[in-house]
């Protein structure tokens, strides 16, 4: 017996050192796969009708014109761009740069992955290190973050700051748990915070997700055991981030027109067709406000009239039922201007806030259910924005950054020159963008799985006994933390905008599949768990 003991004592570090050689091999095959896929493309970076606004404050810059704030675009990832091309002169270098970030974005997934381990009871250290290679494979893998890389838009880069803030938030309370109050934890919460910060400069939708990771974070640091030196010195820390940030952006905007324009014109727009219930409401009771009914029931003539048009369109935003694009972009609210405003961008733009502001505070329900909508939209139909065409040919899509990028042309500075004229020949490539069948398939499966797993996590949460509150609470709490990024994004997304453009939805693919694996992990634990003593009696009773 002590012969076999000593032999399974010596046997088990070779298997793990075994295991370790494998773990490490798969990633690494894992990663140069993952890199083939994105560097064997063009390097030239793809563009769609919004890249401009992000590309042109570089490229005017590097012209010799100054950075100039374009069409309300924050400051932050076309002064990514300035710095890139600044350095480089070199377009293909700045897909280089966002598929290393895309890269590691995976890695920091599995990192993330790995904080879950302490929560794990019965799977084992194996299969939950397999696991985690294999979110990161769906995700390195997947063509539209491959794709989105590839992109001029904030949204090549945004997932990689959105699951580094997971991951920093994640660490911060294991070492809080560890070690208590130490100048490690105060570190860290501070780049959760500053990372928090350059993640909503990046995508204003990540407001509430600053909310969610940083809040608990500032609370933490209130512990009566927390030094005031550290404290003082994450909080100074931050607000100088913020203010730095702030007043880069406020500064830049004033020299762009659309600066102001864009917020009270969305809200506007997207709420069209609730605005002019109000206003119809208003006039059957005759309470038209300044201008008389008159003037009124011409606006609103005037605004119900585009409305039908932009059904007709095209383009169709299944949730709101009409186009508010068509509204915001074409020539609709222009003609406002002379019409109905003498010619004063200001007073339409104060026109616009306080009506859709007015429809808030008369009919908050209607407001309610059109959040309510867009949030249903994402939890139990999103699906069909995350399922990838397999294959994508690249010609198409580098001809459309043509047609987007050539009208804005700008010989002052070569390169941008030469970048115009590889898309001429690009948009004849034979290039194509593959996604391999396994992740096609896992793909959607976990696609057609994400309500019910969503749901039932939140149910099961809800009702945990006491005991396995104590085992499982701490694993649940991380969970729906993880969910709480997209979660956030939708609510901001849903109040402001629409959920019917893609994009808002495809930028939140990384933490969404992050949550959903981890929501089935710990699905899979209660039910482990749950299942043990009933197991244990079976067994002893010899059969049940």
């Amino acid at each position: 017996m002590n012969s076999s003991t000593s032999d399974g004592q010596a046997s088990a570090p070779k298997t793990d050192v075994a295991w370790s050689l494998v773990y490490y091999i798969s990633l690494a095959l894992i990663v140069l796969l993952a890199a083939y896929e994105r560097f064997h493309l063009p390097p030239s970076p793809l563009a769609d009708p919004d890249s401009w606004g992000y590309l042109g404050p570089a490229v005017l810059k590097l012209g010799g014109e100054g950075f100039q704030h374009t069409y309300s675009r924050n400051f932050l990832y076309p002064g990514f761009l300035l710095l890139i091309l600044g350095l480089t002169n070199n377009f293909g270098a700045i897909t280089i740069i966002q598929h290393l970030l895309g890269l590691g974005t995976g890695g920091l997934m599995i990192g993330c992955w790995a904080k879950t381990r302490r929560f794990v009871r019965h799977i084992s250290p194996r299969m939950h290190d397999a696991l985690g290679l294999a979110v990161g494979a769906i995700y390195l893998l997947s063509r539209q973050p491959i794709e989105y890389e590839h992109l001029l838009r904030p949204q090549a880069i945004t997932p990689f700051f959105a699951i580094l803030s997971i991951l920093l938030t994640l660490h911060f309370f294991d070492i809080r748990r560890r070690e208590g109050p130490s100048l490690s934890s105060a570190t860290i919460a501070t780049l959760v915070l500053v990372n928090s910060i350059l993640l909503v400069t990046l995508r204003a939708s990540f407001a509430l997700t600053m909310l969610f990771s940083g809040l608990p974070v500032l609370i933490a640091l209130f512990d009566r055991r927390e030094t005031w030196p550290r404290r003082a010195l994450v909080i100074f820390i931050t607000l100088i981030t913020a203010a730095a940030v702030l007043r880069t952006e406020q500064i830049l905007a004033e020299s762009d027109p659309l600066a102001k324009w864009w917020l009270p014109t969305t809200l506007f727009t997207i709420h069209a067709n609730l605005i002019a219930q109000q206003m119809g409401e208003d006039i059957a009771r005759g309470d038209c406000g300044p201008h008389g009914c008159e003037w009124l029931h011409e606006v609103s003539a005037s605004l119900q009239e585009e409305i039908e048009k932009s059904r007709h369109l095209p383009k169709f935003w299944r949730s709101l039922r009409f186009d508010p694009d068509y509204l915001m972009y074409g020539d609709s609210l222009r003609r406002w201007r002379d019409r109905f405003f003498e010619g004063d961008t200001d007073k339409q733009l104060h026109f616009e806030m306080s009506y859709y502001l007015r429809t808030v505070r008369m009919h908050p329900g209607r407001i309610a259910a059109k959040v309510m909508q867009q949030m249903a939209q994402f939890y139990l139909g999103y699906k069909q924005s995350f399922l990838a065409t397999p294959r994508v040919k690249l010609a198409r899509r580098y001809a459309r950054a043509l047609d987007v990028l050539q009208p804005n042309l700008l010989p002052s500075y070569p390169p941008f020159t030469h970048y115009v004229e590889e898309l001429k020949n690009l948009s004849f490539t034979k290039a194509t963008l593959d996604q391999p069948v396994l992740v096609t398939v896992a793909g959607a499966l976990l696609c057609f799985l994400f309500p019910p797993i969503f749901f039932a996590t939140l149910g099961i949460v809800c009702f945990l006994s006491s005991d396995l509150r104590r085992l499982y609470g701490s694993f649940a709490v991380v969970v729906l933390f993880a969910f709480s990024y997209s979660f956030g994004n939708c609510l901001i997304t849903a109040i402001v905008h629409s959920l019917d453009v893609t994009g808002y939805i495809i930028v939140q693919y990384s933490f969404v599949l992050l949550s959903e694996w981890m929501a089935i992990l710990f699905l899979v634990e209660i039910g482990m768990e749950t299942r043990r003593p009933r197991t244990e009696v079976c067994a002893n009773h010899k059969g049940c």
